[in-house]
């Protein structure tokens, strides 16, 4: 079968689709295919964009400590990044948009690196208590004082992978959001995907290959700018409430699905080298951690 491709813009990023159908499809099929995979991504991010006044999740952040129904996409969403809390011992953090604010990144990227104020950061609260609370009978949300959400650090990733849910019975194929990407389906052979050198975005540094699964990749190079005589970064260290200074710069790392991906790639990057590698290790995974000076550290050795 022909394979099927389609590109569009949502979540500040390009998304890309590929599909091999296991039969012919009609073109309306084809058609509608594409357009129920853009809806989802237009309504994830109308539901959950912080940059969005009228959103859900900017709505939610304006109501702190009270029990806020969500609809059952937030909820599910926010069940998510929970977890994924709790799972890397709050070194992947939802509640830091407040500091991520502090540090110049309150509106898009192009308007946060004109300013021109020094950076006036919060003091962090124990990255160990989660930032808010979830009753799963009742659907509702529990902000703590002085916390508001971010899901930019799994929302791609969780919507690369209902989709995909959405697309396995039509073939074999694969959904790239920015970055944030997962193949699936039958495929003879393996998908080979380029590790990109942070430094020279046109250049790679190697390949990893994967038969299923995804891979992501989570750089402060990119997402970088300067307020006042500082440059920042847009990942929050949630042990200190300010920008990374991790001594990795990038990190691209499989898993078994885009959402793990998406969370375990900004974790190691926050960890750092040595407790990034043994992270990595203990869910058998394969990554490639770059520093500063351009160091490479494949896992396993050797990977790319």
């Amino acid at each position: 079968m022909s394979e099927q491709s389609f590109t569009f813009r949502a979540m500040n990023t390009q998304i890309e689709l590929l599909l091999v159908p296991d039969r012919v499809l009609q073109i309306f099929e084809k058609e509608k295919i594409f357009a129920n995979i853009r809806a989802l991504f237009q309504q994830v991010e109308n539901t959950c964009s912080r940059f969005l006044p009228d959103s859900e999740l900017s709505l939610l952040n304006q109501t702190p400590e009270r029990d806020v129904p969500v609809s059952p996409l937030l909820f599910e969403l926010l069940v998510d990044a929970y977890d994924a809390f709790i799972e890397t011992n709050g070194m992947f953090n939802p509640g830091l948009l407040t500091h991520l604010e502090a540090a110049g990144y309150d509106k898009s990227l192009e308007k946060a690196s004109q300013s021109q104020e020094e950076p006036s950061f919060y003091p962090c609260a124990v990255h160990t208590k989660a930032p808010f609370e979830i009753d799963k009978i009742r659907k509702t949300v529990w902000l703590s004082r002085g916390v508001k959400i971010d899901l930019g650090g799994i929302a791609k990733g969780w919507t690369v992978d209902r989709a995909v849910e959405y697309l396995k019975p039509f073939g074999t194929g694969f959904i790239n959001a920015g970055g944030d990407l997962r193949v699936f389906g039958r495929r003879d052979g393996f998908w080979k995907i380029g590790v990109e050198n942070p430094f020279d975005p046109e250049k790679d540094l190697g390949v990893i290959s994967i038969r299923d699964g995804a891979i992501a990749t989570s750089s402060t190079w990119k997402r970088r700018w300067k307020k006042g005589a500082n440059w920042m970064n847009h990942l929050i260290d949630p042990r200190t409430g300010q920008p990374t200074q991790s001594e990795i710069v990038s990190v691209t790392v499989t898993a078994p699905t885009a959402k793990e991906a998406d969370v375990w790639a900004k974790t190691v990057l926050l960890l750092g080298m040595e407790r990034g590698t043994t992270f990595v290790q203990e869910r058998q995974v394969c990554a490639v951690l770059v520093d500063r000076n351009l160091n490479i550290r494949s896992i396993p050795s050797g990977l790319a």
